[in-house]
């Protein structure tokens, strides 16, 4: 029975990420991009820093530039251009799509038709705008706090 040493079970980092699939990648999706990272379809890594180009995009953190039609990650910090959605547990940074949501804090800007925060520490600006600190927790076109 061979058993694999500890230092090859820690997330390896490369530079630069090309796939069409999140099975069907350069690397293994256990990976941490330091660079660029381009999906044809959809691309899945633990962290992303720098510049992420795909159609579906997501990672357990991410930092940088994200461009795509959707766009997940579970923290991010930077700047993400989802043309449909870009949906984080927490944002620091500008979000732009048609549907945002950071469901537990964003600190920075949210423009599109529909945002959403748990807390909010920033600017949203959309036709529907959601979070913990509007009494009636709702507010169309413009809403800030800081």
């Amino acid at each position: 029975m061979c058993s694999v040493p500890g230092w090859a079970k820690e997330i390896q980092p490369t530079y630069i990420q090309l796939g069409f699939w999140d099975s069907f990648e350069l690397f293994p999706s256990s990976y941490s991009v330091n660079g660029l990272r381009l999906d044809f379809f959809k691309g899945v890594n633990d962290n992303v820093q720098g510049i992420d180009f795909g159609v579906i995009n997501k990672s357990n953190s991410g930092g940088g530039f994200e461009f795509g039609a959707l766009n997940f990650s579970e923290d991010y910090k930077g700047l993400q251009l989802g043309v449909l959605a870009n949906i984080v547990s927490s944002g620091e940074g500008v979000e732009v799509g048609m549907y945002n949501s950071a469901k537990e804090q964003m600190h920075g800007l949210q423009v599109g038709l529909i945002n959403i925060a748990g807390a909010l520490d920033g600017v949203q600006i959309g036709i529907f705008n959601y979070n913990d600190n509007i009494p009636g927790r709702f507010s169309p076109f413009v809403y800030f706090k800081f």
